[in-house]
């Protein structure tokens, strides 16, 4: 779904572009304080929080490890009630209501090379755009999206910035996870990425991964604790 969308978005932003290109500085940040209103959209004004991932203390011996989509975890959780694999992923269900989907990462969207388009001189154009460094690897991109908030623009900022932050921030509206707890970025020994929600704000926490290779994971915790999300995190190793 979330492709079909970027699909959507590509086939309209360079008509957005060239179309805001000529509108009034004002006009553009009006629109975009009013399409995309807090009241509205909460989660376009949260921007990332770091976060360092502790690796808690478990006496489980015989915490159970998985290995799925090139990448393999632990859990703290120890009794295992059922593994059902479906075509996009596999979800781990435990006792006590707590479980874990992790989704196959070959359905998992390429950001950049999406965005970019398939001429070499658009996607040049866009690397102007908006940086050659932001557009490297789907971290760094999705990294400069997630920090941008429609409160960042006003009608004092320079319109080229006013264009391209409003074009991310209705990106963003596709990208982020619309779950309570804020959103908060972190790395790990092998992985880097994203958390969107906490265990005390929201029952499912929605973790996105990249490796050192720029491949992106995806996994859903639910019922855990930070401590329960954090040990799985340290846990994880790239095969």
């Amino acid at each position: 779904m979330k492709k079909i969308f970027i699909s959507i978005f590509l086939a309209i932003i360079i008509l957005g572009v060239l179309t805001v290109v000529f509108f009034p500085q004002v006009w553009i940040v009006i629109y975009t304080k009013v399409k995309f209103s807090e009241a509205k959209f909460p989660q376009l004004y949260d921007v990332p929080i770091s976060r360092e991932i502790k690796t808690p203390e478990y006496k489980c011996g015989n915490c159970p490890e998985f290995s799925y989509y090139g990448f393999k975890l632990k859990t703290p959780w120890t009794e295992i009630v059922d593994i059902e694999k479906k075509s996009d992923g596999v979800i781990l269900t435990f006792t006590q209501d707590k479980s874990l989907l992790i989704f196959d990462s070959q359905n998992q969207l390429d950001l950049v090379t999406s965005f970019s388009g398939d001429k070499p001189e658009d996607a040049q154009k866009i690397k102007n755009f908006f940086g050659e460094e932001n557009l490297k690897s789907d971290y760094n991109f999705y990294k400069l999206t997630l920090n941008k908030s429609p409160d960042q623009i006003t009608i004092f900022t320079p319109k080229k910035e006013v264009i391209a932050k409003s074009i991310l921030i209705v990106l963003k509206a596709i990208l982020v996870v619309p779950v309570n707890g804020g959103v908060y970025d972190f790395i790990t020994e092998d992985m880097k990425g994203f958390q969107f929600g906490s265990p005390e704000a929201s029952k499912g926490v929605f973790i996105y991964l990249f490796n050192s290779e720029g491949y992106q994971h995806e996994i859903i915790v639910f019922g855990a604790t930070q401590d329960e999300i954090d040990f799985i995190l340290s846990s994880i190793e790239i095969l």
